[in-house]
């Protein structure tokens, strides 16, 4: 049976993932106590800086160097830098192979996929040559491009704008309160990511607004009907 949804609740015409915890899952402990031996520095106060100063180096306020020598608190080697480098890679592009299969049955109901996210130019490297499915969304919004970061504004707007779709027919999902609150600001519909196990809550709230997903098998099926 179709639910017939009030006329005062907007239909969705984009979804806009956020990367980290919701595309990617989170690092695991290992890689985090790997991450803060490599910076010779106890885990709580590794994590406490690494995010203290993350949102600088996402909208390349200043570079790896910079960054890292203020997270170790201390000059690095050329090597250790390296290492600190690849591991921060490492432990962020383990994907969600659900919530890939997600945007691809939005694509294939006619929803359009984006992604918004902060993220500094080495790991944006990284990802651009492991993943060939990132061209499947569009558009691509990175901070590091932009020189801005969620939660401010600007950079939803101008994903917005991009989209060419209202932000009241915008779901935003994202794994930090606080961009929440950004994306809402601008009017987008938005939903807390914080566990992989959220993907049902997403499916809901899609059902809900009227949008019928195909099944992953039938994916191949509709785009190949569209041409």
């Amino acid at each position: 049976m179709i639910e017939v949804m009030p006329a005062n609740v907007p239909s969705i015409q984009a979804v806009v993932f956020d990367y980290g915890k919701v595309l990617s899952f989170e690092p695991t402990p290992d890689q985090w106590h790997r991450l803060a031996a490599t910076a010779g520095r106890p885990l709580e106060e590794f994590r406490h800086d690494y995010w203290l100063y993350r949102d600088e180096y996402d909208r390349a306020g200043c570079g790896p160097v910079s960054y890292w020598q203020a997270v170790a608190r201390r000059l690095l080697d050329a090597e250790s830098l390296r290492r600190l480098i690849e591991y921060d890679n490492q432990q962020w592009t383990r994907v969600n192979p659900q919530m890939l299969a997600l945007s691809r049955r939005l694509r294939a109901a006619g929803v359009k996929t984006a992604i918004l996210s902060n993220m500094e130019f080495e790991m944006l490297a990284e990802l651009r040559a492991k993943f060939a499915w990132l061209k499947e969304f569009a558009p691509l919004v990175f901070s590091c491009e932009l020189r801005m970061v969620k939660p401010e504004i600007e950079i939803f707007r101008h994903t917005a704008a991009l989209l060419g779709v209202e932000p009241g027919k915008i779901l935003f999902l994202d794994d930090k309160p606080r961009n929440i609150d950004g994306a809402r600001c601008v009017g987008m519909q938005a939903l807390l990511f914080d566990s992989p196990e959220k993907i049902a809550a997403v499916e809901d709230l899609l059902r809900a607004q009227g949008i019928i997903l195909p099944g992953v098998e039938e994916i191949a099926t509709v785009m190949q009907a569209r041409g």
